[in-house]
């Protein structure tokens, strides 16, 4: 479906490539059935053709959400995506799915004073996320070629490789000055081993089968430690949840305190429970986990170890 012609006819706005939740491989606009938090959160990818919302849990057919995006009746929409679909260059899409060779930024370096000052005045050591989690810098010219067309620039930002069974299969970039659109740019999907979605971040090496946190992004998992996974954001996959089950008996979900947040963590909750995990919602949170001092981390780690072991 050709859904930037769709949305551009109209007159449905999107995210540009300088957004913040612009991703490569999606086209982004407003979701319609979230409440609060407003952003373009509704993603439709390109390639597969679906429809997934980064905050709400979207649980309606295409046709629905088409109809609801653009304010007419689901009968008009098969004449709609009759006018608007495209034809797929099979052997393209072919070609891109087995990609399995990771293009990382050019010019990848060890972390800067700069880097380490930023993360210190976060509350963090440096030098132990930088053996752990293996962190790096981007230089001024770290870029990743995406297409022959173009090009994305990774520049000023902290580096966060992802592991998955030892092998790094794809990774994100911080920005550390505060100054840039975006706070994250993702690996793009043609140039993952594994997508982020996935996959669980953390380090899996140290993972306890009795007890596991799971948090939204990286730098909880920074902050809550070797017991803490991360889901990249508030909307799971089943395959996180596969991996959750196969690597956990116990585990907390530890989400931000903002009532999307919360009813995400209730899911993931029900779904881990049907796959026989003891899964709770710890609910009494004020901040992001990454807020936390050290030292509060570490005691709420020791309170929800007890809250679900036997």
């Amino acid at each position: 479906m050709d859904i930037e012609r769709l949305y551009r006819d109209y007159g449905i706005p999107t995210a540009s490539e300088n957004h913040k939740h612009y991703r490569d491989g999606w086209v982004n606009c407003e979701c319609p059935f979230c409440t609060g938090n407003p952003g373009f959160h509704l993603g439709y990818n390109v390639d597969n053709d679906f429809f997934v919302c980064w905050r709400c849990d979207l649980g309606y057919s295409k046709k629905r959400i088409l109809s609801t995006i653009l304010g007419v009746s689901e009968s008009e929409i098969h004449i709609i995506l009759q006018k608007y679909r495209t034809l797929r260059n099979r052997k393209e899409n072919s070609v891109k799915s087995q990609n399995k060779q990771l293009i990382k930024p050019k010019f990848l370096q060890p972390l800067q004073k700069i880097h380490k000052t930023y993360l210190k005045n976060r509350g963090f050591d440096p030098e132990k996320l930088q053996e752990l989690y293996k962190l790096q810098a981007t230089d001024v010219l770290s870029k990743v070629q995406i297409n022959e067309y173009k090009v994305l620039s990774y520049a000023y930002r902290i580096y966060i490789p992802v592991f998955w069974n030892g092998v790094e299969v794809t990774y994100q970039a911080r920005d550390y000055t505060g100054k840039q659109a975006k706070k994250y740019l993702a690996c793009p999907e043609t140039a993952e081993v594994i997508n982020i979605k996935q996959v669980l971040y953390g380090t899996q090496v140290a993972w306890d089968r009795r007890f596991g946190i799971g948090v939204e992004g990286v730098t909880d998992v920074w902050r809550m430690g070797e017991n803490a996974v991360g889901l990249f954001g508030i909307k799971y996959r089943v395959e996180q949840v596969r991996l959750i089950a196969e690597h956990f008996e116990n585990f907390v979900v530890l989400f931000d305190p903002e009532p999307q947040a919360q009813k995400q963590a209730a899911k993931l909750v029900a779904d881990l429970r049907f796959r026989g995990v003891n899964a709770i919602s710890y609910q009494n949170l004020k901040c992001d986990p990454a807020e936390l001092s050290q030292k509060e981390a570490d005691e709420l780690v020791k309170k929800l170890k007890k809250s679900v072991l036997p």
